[in-house]
C-alpha cells in the first residue's frame, strides 16, 4: 500500500516520510485538484457537467444508480466529487531553473556515492519508471546510508525524474495520489 504518481513519469512516493504535494519542495507550483463522477468514478475533467455521459444515458440514471448503490444520501444530488488526485502540471519555462537549483541543493545532502549512482542513470528513457530496475545500485547505495534523511534521496529521485521529462520536452504532468 501507498501512494503512487503517474504521467509523464510514475513510481510510488515514500512511504511516512514523503507528502503527495512534495513536487512543492522541488519547484513553485500549485496542485490542481481533480473531480470525478459517483459510482463509475470516471474523471470529471469537466465540472460543469451534471452526469457522467460516458456511463449513464440521463443525470436522472446517474443520479438514480448512485441512490441505489449508496454512493449519495439521499437528499443529495451532485454527481461530482473530489478524487484522491492531484494534479500537477510543471513547465519548462517556469520552472526548469528552480528545480536544477534545488537539486543541487539536495545533492549537497546526499553522500557523493549515491550522487554518483544517480549520475549513471540519468540520461537513462527507464528514469520515467520509479519502479524500474535501475534505480537498484542508487537505493542499494543509499541503504549503506542508514544515519542519512531518506526524505532528500526520494525528492531527489522524484527530481531527477522531472528533469529527465523537462530535458526532452516543454511540460511534465504529474498525478499525485492523496490519501
Amino acid at each position: 500500500m501507498g501512494r503512487e504518481y503517474f504521467g509523464d513519469i510514475g513510481g510510488k512516493l515514500a512511504f511516512g516520510i514523503q507528502n503527495s504535494d512534495d513536487i512543492e519542495n522541488l519547484v513553485t507550483i500549485n496542485f490542481q485538484e481533480q473531480f470525478c463522477f459517483h459510482c463509475c468514478e470516471c474523471i470529471a475533467e469537466n465540472t460543469d457537467k451534471t452526469y457522467c455521459d460516458d456511463c449513464f444515458d440521463s443525470y436522472e440514471e446517474h443520479l438514480e444508480t448512485a441512490k441505489d448503490e449508496s454512493c449519495l444520501e439521499n437528499d443529495d444530488n451532485i454527481l461530482i466529487k473530489l478524487d484522491n488526485v492531484i494534479i500537477y502540471k510543471i513547465e519548462k519555462e517556469k520552472h526548469f531553473n528552480e528545480l536544477k537549483k534545488n537539486m543541487d541543493e539536495i545533492m549537497d545532502l546526499l553522500p557523493p556515492s549515491v550522487i554518483d549512482e544517480f549520475n549513471k542513470i540519468k540520461s537513462n528513457e527507464e528514469i520515467i519508471d520509479g519502479y524500474s530496475n535501475i534505480f537498484s545500485n542508487v537505493c542499494s547505495e543509499m541503504d549503506k546510508y542508514i544515519e542519512k534523511d531518506f526524505l532528500y534521496f526520494h525528492r531527489y529521485k522524484l527530481g531527477v525524474q522531472i528533469q529527465y521529462i523537462l530535458n526532452k520536452q516543454d511540460t511534465c504532468m504529474v498525478c499525485c495520489e492523496v490519501y
